[in-house]
């Protein structure tokens, strides 16, 4: 029987628990409660043995994630089994929660039988496996030892990659996740599921991993997770009891949707996936089709993200798609050149048509092209057009809003949509600078629409994704541009916004959570914090400081 403890300030929330499922059915005895992270601290010194806690993330004196935080610097967060409580809108904070070692998480809206005995179930069949490995009198596995079996695991998956043949029993049976990647006859597929935004989110592909692994578990679905780097992760999956390919694709296509689902939630993060075809049990064709699974992930340059892309054949192109494709590339490299002509040319209105053309081939790009040969256009294009500044003796540095070396940012974009839109920008202030005379805009093109993006729309909840989205760039380059034209990031003066705005509004004597509501923030709490953390008072100080200025000015004493 494994024993649990429920933290939560809410005492029907525990009571609640107690009576949601047949905890016994499970194998599960609540031991003990506790109101918040204090208490759990005090009780789990006296009662060692808890094996599964149960932690609410919004408590007064220590809150969830600091409990963590606590557990976790200990050590004794490894032995634990620990399943997060969070209210609908606290997904940042159950992001954290992960990456300090929980195992999953139940939405407080959610709390019933339905939802709450597939987590517990999956936690005890972990607890199960785990105590099954170490047996009865293992001692716990040492740092060097697991850092050993990791470098085990990836050598040995580098050749699956590869296609060398690895040696029969060269690796210790439990070192993978599935050992089912190991036998034959079984039906076989590998997934390459490539993550774009908050780049500088620390430890992102731990976040990434342990979503990805929270829900292969909950299908079930037996996968092996490797994180190649650059935003590219590679799943084995191993369907030892799904005999149709549509049992399959049904499968992947359910993951799929909840793994980009959570990790929006989570990690503003979006994803696209590239699917494999399904082999059929070869220990050594597993690198075949990782080629397969990362060329249809590949398109998501046409695509975008938010997409499952099944790979759909290879083999060598006819003659007639030969000829296609080098028509195309005949159209684009004439493009080009009427490009350059046009941006010689003072009528602002010449480039943009010329660009127009090329956005008009984009349906026949997608069903024909490489999409590594669209981004060589768009690199010999930036190449070209500082060919024309360098001779009027211009640098790349001395446009107002562009990257030092823009053919290296190109490389970098991720769609052909956001590439679009960036040589746009580019083009135009090359434009400007190549006919010199007219006025130079304050900020750059970007930086001008996401300010005004923000300033319209810093009363709603916006995502990073969100603002991508509408100006068509990726998050790390507008990040990027923003600071370096502002000096802060657009976050950051997405929050400067809502304070001010808030300041006017806790003068005129309105409620806190009125206040939270009309600026943004749906949790009024996290709202106080922020306004704390920007201003140095609480919203009530601010208020009741604020109210008494307006008083005393109002109403002067008399002088003597």
């Amino acid at each position: 029987m494994f024993k649990m403890m429920i933290v939560d300030d809410e005492p029907l929330v525990r009571l609640a628990l107690h009576h949601m499922i047949d905890w016994s059915s499970l194998g599960i005895r609540i031991a003990v409660e506790a109101g918040n992270g204090v208490e759990a601290m005090s009780s789990l010194e006296q009662m060692p043995d808890i094996d599964i806690l149960v932690v609410d993330i919004e408590m007064p004196r220590m809150n969830g994630i600091e409990l963590l935080k606590t557990l976790s610097a200990s050590g004794r967060a490894r032995d634990l089994a620990i399943v997060v409580l969070s209210a609908y809108n606290n997904y940042s904070y159950v992001r954290e929660a992960f990456l300090l070692g929980a195992m999953d998480y139940v939405v407080k809206t959610d709390m019933d039988e339905e939802h709450i005995f597939p987590v517990f179930t999956k936690v005890v069949q972990a607890l199960s496996q785990s105590r099954k490995e170490a047996g009865p009198n293992a001692s716990a596995e040492s740092a060097d030892d697991m850092r050993q079996r990791g470098q085990e695991r990836d050598a040995f998956i580098k050749q699956l990659l590869s296609g060398e043949r690895q040696p029969e029993g060269g690796l210790a049976a439990g070192t993978l996740a599935s050992d089912d990647l190991l036998l034959c006859g079984f039906h076989q597929m590998v997934l390459v599921l490539r993550t774009s935004g908050n780049d500088d989110l620390r430890d992102l592909p731990v976040l990434i991993q342990q979503t990805m692994q929270t829900i292969l578990a909950a299908m079930p679905l037996a996968a092996e997770i490797y994180y190649k780097g650059e935003g590219e992760y590679v799943l084995f999956c191993s369907f030892a009891n799904d005999r149709s390919a549509s049992s399959v694709n049904g499968k992947v296509h359910s993951f799929f949707a909840t793994v980009h689902t959570r990790l929006k939630q989570y990690a503003n993060v979006t994803a696209a996936m590239g699917m494999s075809e399904l082999g059929l049990g070869k220990k050594y064709a597993w690198h075949q089709l990782y080629h397969q699974a990362s060329s249809a992930a590949a398109m998501r340059y046409y695509r975008g993200f938010g997409v499952l892309l099944e790979y759909e054949g290879g083999g060598k192109p006819s003659a007639e798609q030969e000829t296609l494709v080098h028509s195309l590339l005949q159209q684009l490299a004439a493009y080009r050149t009427e490009l350059a002509e046009a941006l010689q040319n003072p009528d602002e209105a010449a480039w943009p048509e010329m660009l127009l053309k090329v956005r008009k081939l984009i349906p026949r790009l997608t069903a024909s092209m490489d999409p590594e040969q669209m981004k060589a256009w768009f690199v010999d294009t930036v190449w070209e057009t500082g060919g024309l500044l360098y001779a009027k003796g211009i640098r790349w540095a001395q446009l107002q809003g562009v990257a030092s070396d823009p053919v290296d940012t190109v490389r970098q974009m991720e769609t052909m949509e956001r590439s679009l839109a960036w040589l746009k920008e580019l083009l135009g202030c090359v434009h400007g600078a190549l006919h010199q005379g007219r006025e130079q805009p304050a900020y750059s093109m970007l930086v001008t629409k996401v300010k005004k993006f923000l300033e319209d729309h810093y009363r709603e909840e916006i995502s990073q994704s969100a603002i991508s989205e509408v100006v068509g760039v990726s998050e790390t380059y507008i990040s990027k541009q923003f600071s370096k034209e502002l000096g802060c990031s657009y976050m950051n003066y997405l929050t400067q916004l809502r304070i001010n705005e808030a300041k006017k509004l806790l003068k005129a004597g309105f409620k806190i959570a009125e206040v939270s509501s009309k600026v943004g923030y749906s949790n009024h709490e996290h709202f106080s914090r922020v306004f704390k953390k920007i201003t140095g008072q609480n919203p009530k100080a601010y208020r009741e400081s604020e109210l008494l200025t307006a008083s005393a000015i109002s109403n002067p004493r008399e002088q003597p």
